[in-house]
């Protein structure tokens, strides 16, 4: 990904840096994280990651991306613990638990990378050459925020669509769920609640 490309309200490089706070414990926020960036290989901004929050703004940590993620991984177990058996074996590996759908742009993740969280984007598109793409999101610092990408749009809607998958397999269980749930207030449950002294 060509970090010099990205705009934020059309800050370049430099810009960020200024606009940025340096925050040594960031994590990423499932409420407010819109976008973490890999910055492994551009040492002109002194971190190793950035994270864009839509209240607090640019963030730039020493933490590679991939430990970001694996320690909200870890924080979110219980969210995310179907994801993994899901995506098996489709060259990727989205996060998704409801409307949090969380895709790597790159085809690889055992290493740090980008992650687009499309909680709070309202649009993806991409250019004709397929190289570029625009993210759209409701808020950021209190107004709308348009980002533009360099991508291979291959590995993107590939990701996309593992994680549309898993989404309408989640529906599903959540359908079946409620069926049998629903079974259960109609019937009541077959076993009998036991005292034990």
């Amino acid at each position: 990904m060509h970090h010099e490309k990205i705009l934020f309200h059309g800050f370049n490089l430099d810009e960020i840096i200024f606009n940025s706070e340096l925050d040594v414990k960031a994590k990423i926020n499932l409420q407010s994280t819109l976008f973490v960036f890999n910055c492994l290989n551009y040492k002109k901004l002194g971190c190793k990651s950035i994270l864009v929050d839509k209240y607090r703004g640019i963030i730039r940590t020493n933490k590679e991306t991939k430990k970001l993620m694996n320690q909200f991984i870890t924080d979110q177990a219980v969210s995310f613990l179907g994801t993994r058996i899901m995506s098996q074996n489709k060259g990727g590996l989205p996060y998704v638990y409801g409307k949090n759908i969380i895709i790597p742009l790159s085809g690889a993740t055992q290493h740090s990378t980008d992650w687009l969280f499309l909680n709070d984007s309202v649009g993806v598109s991409f250019t004709e050459d397929k190289r570029n793409m625009t993210v759209l999101f409701r808020e950021f610092l209190g107004e709308p925020l348009k980002m533009k990408l360099m991508v291979d749009k291959n590995v993107v809607r590939r990701q996309l669509g593992i994680a549309g998958n898993i989404v309408m397999k989640q529906c599903s269980i959540v359908d079946e769920i409620n069926v049998e749930f629903e079974n259960i207030k109609q019937t009541g449950p077959r076993i009998k609640s036991v005292q034990v002294k």
